[in-house]
């Protein structure tokens, strides 16, 4: 097996790095106020200078130039500064944007958060048919009755929706007989149901979908135009565009495009609790309740609202097919932006584990060893776990 296949091996057990003796986290206030709002631009720092070793961090490249990791961006800002930006593929730069594929879903989160602020949208609790009552809506029994929209976002909203067992090229996937309809909100709106609302967790990006055609229904705009006036103009987002599906309407778990230095923005706005240079462009309760865990998933990680959570180290995160990332560290007052085109993703959280973490000058050795003991403690389990069940299958059969 190659070294590369290793650290992919590697990194899909550490999907949830788990900790046993991490320090208390951070409250939101804790976070220092930055030294100025990068609105118009980041300013660029040494690491040293933000309490990070640079050594690690270049040794963070050899290991991807090493193992041909298809990266176009890396980005690591602490304490509100550029510490570390690096552009491997030469047709990307900081002024280039990206696709962003299934991060998308996260800035769908903040801008039902936005509309919910300002009165678009009443309560979470409300039911998803109610706000679509301008269509004919097939299947409809108590169950789909029952589905809110805080069950889109926690996606258990209880549909028969498989986006998992086959990929993204078969037509088996719900995913792929949504992209083929003529009516993609018509196409989710129209799915039986399989179970109760708010009880099992299934990835579906048509839930994704249906958020964003509320914002269109309530608002009377795209929610790229939404976005860009309740958002990314605030942010000094300057570069954004995004798909859109047969009727206009934007996909809501994916298909928007930014630079990997205004998808940053987006993450120090949540970091600093949706305030942004005294004004609150999402309120701090949405954030807080956005970014919790609502339901767990494996390895101790678990999902907020459209957010992948770490309530074991304090820490939430955005991901897309091919390698897209976002990583905010509240403890450590770190963002982490990738880009990349793997078919299988990139070791992202290896990489932070091995790398970025260790480089910490300023953060005592106990808050980063337990990553460490975590990764060892799942590497042993992933491999005794099997030896374990076939000997036990041994002797229940007298083998």
């Amino acid at each position: 097996m190659t070294k590369r296949w290793v650290l992919i091996l590697f990194s899909l057990l550490l999907v949830a790095p788990v900790s046993f003796l991490r320090k208390s986290p951070l409250s939101s206030s804790t976070v220092p106020e930055p030294d100025y709002w990068p609105t118009d631009d980041w300013l660029v720092s040494t690491p040293e200078e933000q309490g990070m070793r640079s050594e690690l961090l270049t040794q963070l490249m050899d290991t991807i130039h090493e193992l041909d990791l298809n990266v176009q961006s890396f980005l690591l800002i602490r304490h509100g500064y550029i510490v570390f930006e690096e552009y491997p593929d030469p047709w990307y730069h900081e002024d280039r944007t990206h696709f962003l594929a299934s991060v998308t879903k996260s800035f769908m989160a903040g801008l039902i958060g936005i509309a919910l602020d300002k009165g678009y949208i009443g309560s979470l609790s409300d039911r998803v048919i109610d706000y679509f009552s301008d269509r004919t809506i097939a299947n409809v029994d108590t169950l789909k009755e029952m589905m809110t929209i805080r069950d889109l976002l926690t996606m258990k909203t209880g549909m028969l929706w498989d986006e998992g067992s086959y990929s993204y090229w078969d037509s088996r996937n719900s995913f792929v007989q949504m992209e083929n309809s003529d009516d993609w909100v018509q196409f989710v709106l129209d799915r039986p149901m399989a179970r109760f609302p708010n009880q099992k967790w299934y990835y579906n990006t048509g839930a994704s979908h249906l958020l964003s055609a509320l914002i269109n229904q309530t608002t009377g705009n795209s929610t790229l135009s939404f976005a860009r006036e309740h958002l990314f103009t605030p942010l000094g987002i300057g570069q954004s565009t995004w798909q859109t599906d047969p009727q206009g309407i934007n996909p809501g778990g994916f298909g928007l495009d930014l630079t990997p230095r205004d998808t940053a923005k987006y993450a120090f706005l949540h970091l600093h609790q949706g305030m942004w240079d005294g004004e609150q462009i999402i309120s701090s309760g949405w954030i807080a309740e956005s970014t919790q865990t609502h339901t767990m998933l494996v390895y101790g990680n678990g999902y907020g609202y459209h957010w992948i959570t770490y309530p074991l180290f304090n820490a939430y995160a955005a991901f897309g097919a091919g390698g897209q990332g976002i990583f905010v560290f509240p403890d450590y007052d770190l963002i982490a932006i990738v880009n990349s085109e793997e078919a299988v993703g990139i070791p992202f959280t290896e990489l932070i584990l091995n790398f970025v973490l260790p480089s910490f000058t300023d953060v005592p050795s106990a808050a980063i060893i337990p990553w460490k003991i975590g990764f060892v403690v799942l590497l042993i389990m992933g491999v005794s776990i099997p030896f374990i069940y076939v000997y036990g299958f041994k002797r229940r059969r007298g083998i």
